[in-house]
């Protein structure tokens, strides 16, 4: 690609234009992947095809499958389009910048709106509703190349974590099935931080001591702490509002990406 041809790409991207090449839809990243020092924040991905709707419906990680299927459609990252080191990132972007990659394959292979049923908490209705994809607002990091973070609590703590990644995710997920939900308010605080005041934490050596020092952390830290990921992390609306038909309840629910977000319809 020459230099003309990326900088027009590169200029696409910022409107997250459908068909910068046919069939491709363009992304910019929230975070964005750092290789050789360099940000690279512009993602072009393509349609979903045969061996990416089986790869969704094989048994297996669910992880492992959808990093694959990210592989196989990043067509270009950046000025980056060795297919290599693009499979190599589907594997390492961090968790806000997959959400932003899941909505756009989704969108690119089965058009904006999205058909779902959803159930009123108040009188359990269930209702069939339609979500525009495209509306769903991706802003970026405050800043993009700070991953790891140390921040000074009100209460004089310092606290050493950062921006959660695909295998914090991962991790999350085994570990509260392990827990059986339990446990779920300190694990979410777990997957990210480092240390408290220089203490280490080691969730895989030393979990129940991890545990422990998360634990002992006052109301006012652990709430402080879920204050600052979210500044940091939210950078995708994902939150979806809802009226019932029947009984006119207004309710909130984010929306749910997982292998059947991929399919023309789920709950």
């Amino acid at each position: 690609m020459s230099n003309e041809e990326e900088k027009i790409v590169l200029d696409k991207t910022k409107g997250n234009v459908l068909d910068v090449y046919p069939g491709c839809m363009a992304v910019e990243l929230p975070a964005g992947y750092i290789y050789d020092g360099e940000l690279h924040i512009n993602a072009i991905l393509r349609e979903m095809k045969g061996p990416e709707e089986e790869l969704l419906a094989t048994r297996g990680p669910i992880v492992t499958r959808l990093n694959r299927i990210i592989g196989n459609c990043l067509v270009q990252l950046g000025s980056i389009s060795d297919k290599n080191i693009l499979r190599k990132a589907a594997c390492e972007f961090i968790a806000q910048d997959r959400m932003a990659i899941f909505l756009t394959l989704r969108r690119v292979s089965l058009g904006d709106f999205y058909d779902c049923d959803v159930i009123c908490p108040s009188c359990n209705t269930r209702q069939h509703v339609t979500i525009n994809l495209s509306e769903i607002d991706i802003s970026p990091m405050p800043n993009r190349m700070e991953r790891d973070i140390t921040s000074e609590l009100t209460s004089g703590k310092i606290i050493k974590w950062h921006v959660i990644s695909v295998d914090d995710e991962e991790w999350l997920t085994r570990q509260r099935k392990k827990e059986k939900d339990s446990n779920l308010m300190t694990l979410n605080l777990m997957s990210r931080i480092y240390s408290i005041d220089g203490n280490n934490l080691d969730r895989k050596n030393k979990y129940k001591e991890s545990l422990g020092m998360l634990m002992d952390l006052s109301l006012r830290d652990r709430t402080e702490l879920r204050t600052l990921f979210d500044k940091k992390e939210e950078n995708i609306d994902t939150n979806v509002e809802f009226e019932c038909e029947r009984c006119s309840h207004q309710w909130e629910s984010k929306l749910d990406i997982q292998p059947s977000f991929f399919f023309p319809s789920a709950k």
